[in-house]
């Protein structure tokens, strides 16, 4: 994916600018892959550093979008 399309992604009004953005993890920068998609879902950390990410497709009924998720090509 390019910056534009990211750009055009983002800008979307129908966003909330209060989503929290989470990332596939690896904080020490071991591999890196192209960036793919974006998917909006829940997000529930288990502590400061890790969580669990469930996608608007699968979430349960009531539960409510809190994060945007950046996904890695592989």
């Amino acid at each position: 994916m390019k910056l534009s399309e990211l750009r055009k992604i983002i800008n979307d009004p129908s966003l909330n600018p209060d989503l929290e953005i989470v990332m596939s993890k690896d904080g020490e920068g071991n591999q890196f892959s192209p960036f793919s998609e974006i998917t909006i879902g829940l997000y529930e950390p288990i502590n400061t550093w890790d969580g669990d990410f469930c996608d608007e497709k699968y979430m349960e009924i009531g539960e409510t979008s809190n994060a945007l998720c950046l996904w890695p090509v592989n």
